[in-house]
């Protein structure tokens, strides 16, 4: 294809994470494109965008040395205005989803204060985990490290100054950091859309001339449900799919509509992403796995995929250190191909041990969602004294939700899943349910106390294991 791409990947870091350099460089040129307070379109141009950010930086409190301002990080443009001060200010700062209560926001304020060890000199911020396996970990992101992400991001999507890239997520979490960043090495346009709407979505993008986005699987879901007849949206050149594996049955149909179709892995350590699919790969039905960013290495060390690159955190703050020559253990299992594109299969600690063996829950839940009836699955492991966990399994159907008449029976669904999967990593118990259980960030929650929290009603079948 023709190389549109106007990334420049010997710009030094301060170029690429500063609004001033931008201004120089295309002052006219359209930096965000939001709403007034009328809820009109207002498009912001680079030396606009520069003079707000030096108005901001005028007012902010400069922290101790080695301590950080904190934020709550909206994704509307008085957020990205005060995200983009601290940088071009080098003022590290601790990132808050504004998601998070006031008392989740005190507690976490509250162990910071108390980290007694200074932030690296080339801190930018401290952006916390998901906290899917515990307490959400502080992250620490340099400079540098975000800036490497983004040009290797902006590259391997051939962004160009025409680009304009949607941005629905609150930079406290990496992948609006990520966007945010992009647009701005690239000095493309920022499209703001701060609350996603699954209703809204094909709109909003035609609208902004959006031509890249990033959604998390439940989201894509909920767009072709209510829009059975959106396909091929005119210029979008990517939809980034990332958060969450990706059904099969979910790519097929986006396949279906020609919607081009990058899944993208990463995660907060690594500043937003590591690998994508390749890009001539986005119209594919298949999932063929993401290949490893530019300066970016993948191995499996028992199961483990170990990353290497320019865009690795500098470890979680007032912790023991977790890399090893450069050299970070994900937490997620995973296969390694020939090309050296990575296909991960579950973070490790979702893996499911039953009876000694091992289950990978997406191969079980691709299984389920190709049975007719079937429209998602979510696998986990409940704990039980004899097999060490159970195989169990939330379904959705795809016809309107009866609890008192499920599409399929327990024995109809084992006779289906014999035909595909061995006996030991088939679902004992089961429910059919309305929605999945999902995390403030839209990904699947396999924690066994959601069946607790959301009182799911498993049914029970056995069969010989």
């Amino acid at each position: 294809m023709t190389d549109r791409s106007c990334v420049c990947t010997e710009m030094r870091t301060d170029e690429v994470l500063s609004v001033r350099a931008a201004a120089l460089a295309v002052p006219e040129r359209t930096a965000v494109i939001a709403a007034d307070e009328s809820g009109a379109r207002l498009a912001i141009s680079y030396a606009d965008l520069a003079r707000r950010v030096t108005e901001r930086t005028a007012g902010l409190e400069r922290p101790a040395a080695g301590r950080p301002f904190f934020l709550t990080a909206d994704a509307n443009l008085e957020g990205v205005i005060t995200v983009l001060a601290l940088l071009e200010s080098k003022i590290p700062a601790v990132l808050f989803s504004p998601k998070l209560t006031d008392a989740e926001k005190a507690g976490l304020r509250a162990d910071a204060d108390k980290t007694a060890e200074p932030l690296p000199a080339d801190t930018a911020f401290v952006v916390y985990t998901s906290g899917t396996t515990g307490r959400p970990k502080p992250a620490v992101l340099t400079r540098r490290s975000l800036a490497a992400g983004a040009l290797a991001v902006a590259k391997a999507l051939y962004m160009s100054v025409d680009d304009v890239f949607q941005l629905s997520l609150s930079p406290a979490r990496v992948g609006g950091l990520g966007i945010l960043l992009r647009v701005l090495a690239v000095r493309a346009t920022l499209a703001l859309a701060p609350r996603f709407s699954g209703d809204a979505f094909p709109e909003i993008l035609e609208r902004d001339g959006v031509t890249l986005a990033s959604l998390v699987p439940a989201m894509l879901a909920d767009v072709f449900e209510k829009h059975p007849d959106w396909r091929e949206p005119k210029g979008l050149r990517a939809l980034l799919i990332g958060g969450a594996p990706m059904s099969d049955s979910l790519r097929v149909e986006a396949a279906r509509r020609r919607i081009p179709i990058v899944t993208t892995y990463g995660m907060t350590e690594t500043g937003s992403s590591s690998g994508l699919s390749r890009w001539e790969d986005r119209f594919s039905p298949e999932s063929k796995g993401e290949m490893p960013l530019e300066g970016v290495t993948y191995r499996l060390e028992d199961g483990e995929i170990v990353l290497s690159g320019p865009m690795l955190f500098a470890g979680y703050w007032g912790q023991s250190p977790v890399t090893e020559g450069g050299r970070f253990k994900t937490g997620d299992a995973g296969l390694l191909h020939t090309d050296g594109s990575v296909t991960v299969l579950a973070r490790q600690s979702d893996l499911i041990i039953t009876g000694g063996e091992k289950v990978v829950p997406s191969e079980v839940e691709r299984a389920l969602e190709a049975i007719p009836g079937v429209s998602e699955a979510l696998v986990l492991g409940m704990p039980d004294a004899k097999w060490g966990e159970i195989v169990t399994a939330l379904l959705v159907p795809k016809a309107p939700f009866d609890e008192t008449h499920p599409p399929l029976t327990a024995e109809a669904l084992a006779r289906r899943l014999s035909l595909t999967l061995a006996r030991w990593k088939a679902p004992r118990r089961l429910a059919w349910v309305k929605t999945l259980p999902l995390t403030a960030e839209g990904k699947r929650s396999r924690r066994p106390e959601v069946l607790e929290n959301r009182r799911y009603a498993v049914l029970h079948y056995a069969h010989s294991a």
